[in-house]
């Protein structure tokens, strides 16, 4: 199965590449005010509402990220619209069917976690201000 892999302060993740809608860049992000600084903001993108974080939402930390020309890996899923900003994209990843159940795994010799959009959403919405909280 494929996975998408992207770095977080040196750590690598890894999210099932169906839930990858698109990658951009240069997207506006429309601040908004009274949540924590890994909220960037909202995104409308091809008629679409996303919220975007901070990758580093999945590491605990809360850190405003100051890089021009960021990517937004858009996810999407249920009822849930997502944009994660990362540190770096390493791309689409192999990771076999009976091994994927596994939270740790190790991809071409780099030693990933893999995640879902909900574990991410859930960080988000047990902040003190978050999405669920608006």
């Amino acid at each position: 199965m494929e996975y998408f892999v992207f770095k977080v302060m040196e750590h690598h993740f890894a999210i099932d590449a169906h839930y990858v809608y698109r990658i951009v860049d240069d997207l506006a992000v429309t601040p908004v005010p009274l949540l924590p600084p890994c909220y960037e903001g909202l995104s409308y993108y091809r008629g679409e509402l996303f919220d975007v974080v901070d990758a580093g939402i999945i590491l605990g930390k809360d850190r405003r990220k100051t890089k021009e020309n960021t990517y937004i890996i858009l996810l999407k899923w249920a009822q849930h619209n997502l944009g994660l900003v990362p540190d770096h994209i390493v791309g689409l990843k192999w990771i076999d069917e009976e091994s994927r159940e596994q939270t740790h795994q190790l991809v071409e010799g780099i030693s990933v976690e893999v995640v879902t959009p909900e574990t991410v959403w859930k960080s988000i919405s047990e902040m003190d201000y978050g999405p669920e909280k608006v």
